[in-house]
C-alpha cells in the first residue's frame, strides 16, 4: 500500500500486514511518524484483479444445434435479398406497358386529324381507324391541283351575270378534297375590283359526291354564275384554298 507522508510529501510503500498490527508507521524519508485509521486500509490499498473462470468442454453439440443441407436450402428460398426485393416484377412491368399503349391508342384516335397530316404517321393512323372504325381527313396539297381549261362568258338569260367553267385535275397520287377556289377581278393597273370564293358545294354538281375527294389524273368541271364587275375588269385569277 501506498502512503503519501503529511511531513515531506513523499509516498512509501508499506506492507499490508504491517499497517493491520499498528496504527503509526515511519516515513522512509523523513523518519516522521504517520498515524493512519485503520479505515485507511481499505481506500489506499491497491485492488486485486477479478479473473472469470472460462469452462471449456470437448463433448460435441446437440444433433439440433447442427444444420442439414435440407435447412440450408430452405433458408435460401426464405431469404431476399434486399438489392432485388426493390426491384418491379414482369408484371409490373407488363401493366405499366399496356397503360402506355392505351395512351398512345387515345391520344391517336382524338388527335388523328392533326397527326394525319404528317405523311410518316399516316399510314399507321389509316391501319388504326380500319381497327376503330374511325375516319381521318384526306390529305391536302393544293400544289398538286392544276386547271386545264377556263372560260368567262356573258349567260344567254342575263346580261348582268357571267358564266364561269373552270376544269381541275389532282396530279396527286392520291386523293384528296375539292378545294375552295377563289375569283377575282382587276383593272389595267391590277387594282382589285372584285373577286368571291367558292365552296365545293356551289360549283361541283350533284351528280359528284365531294366526300370521296378528288381523284387522282381526272379532270372536274366547276361551273358557276357570278354578277358582272364591270367594263373596268380586265383581267381576272383563280386561287385554290
Amino acid at each position: 500500500m501506498y502512503i503519501q507522508c503529511p511531513y515531506c510529501r513523499t509516498i512509501n510503500e508499506y506492507d499490508h500486514t504491517s499497517i493491520l498490527s499498528s496504527g503509526n508507521l515511519n516515513c522512509h524519508h523523513c523518519q516522521a511518524i504517520i498515524h493512519i485509521p485503520p479505515i485507511f486500509d481499505s481506500i489506499f490499498s491497491t485492488p486485486s484483479p477479478q479473473v472469470t473462470e472460462i469452462h471449456t468442454s470437448r463433448e460435441e453439440p446437440p444433433d439440433d444445434a447442427l444444420l442439414t443441407d435440407a435447412d440450408i436450402l430452405k433458408l435460401n428460398d426464405d431469404y431476399q435479398s434486399p438489392m432485388h426485393s426493390g426491384y418491379p416484377s414482369v408484371w409490373w412491368i407488363f401493366a405499366i406497358l399496356a397503360l402506355l399503349l392505351v395512351f398512345i391508342l387515345q391520344y391517336s384516335y382524338f388527335m388523328r386529324n392533326e397527326l394525319a397530316r404528317h405523311a410518316v404517321l399516316r399510314p399507321w393512323l389509316e391501319q388504326l381507324c380500319i381497327l376503330a372504325t374511325c375516319e381521318i381527313p384526306m390529305r391536302k396539297d393544293i400544289k398538286k391541283i392544276i386547271i386545264l381549261n377556263r372560260e368567262i362568258r356573258g349567260a344567254t338569260d342575263s346580261k348582268n351575270i357571267l358564266q364561269v367553267n373552270i376544269t381541275i385535275k389532282n396530279i396527286a397520287p392520291h386523293r384528296q378534297p375539292f378545294p375552295k377556289i377563289q375569283l377575282t377581278f382587276s383593272d389595267i393597273n391590277g387594282n382589285i375590283i372584285a373577286y368571291r370564293r367558292f365552296t365545293p358545294d356551289e360549283y361541283l354538281t350533284k351528280q359528284i359526291d365531294q366526300t370521296k375527294g378528288m381523284k387522282p389524273q381526272v379532270p372536274v368541271l366547276a361551273s358557276l354564275q357570278i354578277l358582272d364587275p364591270g367594263r373596268n375588269a380586265v383581267t381576272f385569277e383563280f386561287e385554290f384554298f
